[in-house]
C-alpha cells in the first residue's frame, strides 16, 4: 500500500470511529446493561459448546463506558482462567490473570487492570480464546480498533498458533465494510447481542 492510500485509509477510519462513538453515546445505561447480558450469554454458550470439558485460558477485557460489560463471565465460566490486558508506552500489550474481577484497579486510561504483582504475563501461545473489543466489525471479521494497533500487533504473534479470536460488540457496531491496512488482522468470529457470526 502506497503512502497516499495509507493516508486515505487513516482518514476513513477516523471518520468511522467518530460515527460509531456518537452511536454508542446515544445508548442508555439500561440498554447497554441488557445487551451486555445477552452478549455474555452467547459467549458462555459458545465456549461451553465448543469446550465442554476443558479449562481454558481466556483473554478478556474490562469495558470502558462504551463497551460491552463482560464481568459476569467470571461466574458463568467459573472453571476457566481469565486474563486482562496491560498496555505499554511502546503500543504493545501483555495479558495478566485476574481471579477476581472486583479486585482489579483503574490502570491506563482509567480502565480496570489486573494486579501484576508476583505474576508473569501469559505467553501469547498459551491463550486459547481472545475476546477482543473494537469500535466496529464487519460480518467477515474486519475490525476497527482505537488506532493504537495494540491488538493487531498481539494477534500477529498469536496467529502463529491455534486459537479463537472473537470480536465482541453491540449489534449497532456491525457495519458493511471497514477500510483495511495490510497489517490489520481479522478476528475469527464475532459475537454481539443479536448475532453470532462465522
Amino acid at each position: 500500500m502506497d503512502q497516499s492510500s495509507a493516508t486515505l485509509v487513516k482518514k476513513e477510519k477516523a471518520i468511522l470511529r467518530k460515527i460509531t462513538h456518537q452511536t454508542l453515546k446515544q445508548m442508555s445505561e439500561e440498554e447497554k446493561k441488557l445487551k451486555s447480558a445477552e452478549i455474555c450469554l452467547k459467549i458462555t454458550q459458545f465456549i461451553k459448546s465448543q469446550h465442554p470439558q476443558e479449562s481454558l485460558n481466556i483473554a478478556s477485557f474490562a469495558a470502558n463506558p462504551l463497551e460491552p460489560d463482560l464481568s459476569s463471565l467470571h461466574e458463568s465460566l467459573d472453571k476457566h482462567r481469565f486474563f486482562y490486558p496491560i498496555c505499554y508506552e511502546d503500543n504493545t500489550l501483555e495479558f495478566f490473570q485476574s481471579t477476581d474481577y472486583s479486585s482489579m484497579l483503574p490502570g491506563k486510561y482509567g480502565i480496570l487492570s489486573p494486579d501484576t504483582t508476583n505474576q508473569d504475563a501469559i505467553s501469547a501461545d498459551s491463550l486459547d480464546i481472545m475476546l477482543i473489543p473494537g469500535y466496529s466489525f464487519t460480518p467477515s471479521g474486519s475490525r476497527l480498533g482505537k488506532g493504537g494497533g495494540y491488538y493487531d500487533r498481539y494477534l500477529a504473534i498469536k496467529n502463529s498458533g491455534n486459537h479463537h479470536s472473537v470480536g465482541i460488540c453491540f449489534s449497532n457496531q456491525i457495519i458493511d465494510s471497514i477500510p483495511m491496512n495490510p497489517h490489520d488482522i481479522k478476528v475469527n468470529k464475532i459475537i454481539s447481542d443479536t448475532l453470532k457470526l462465522k
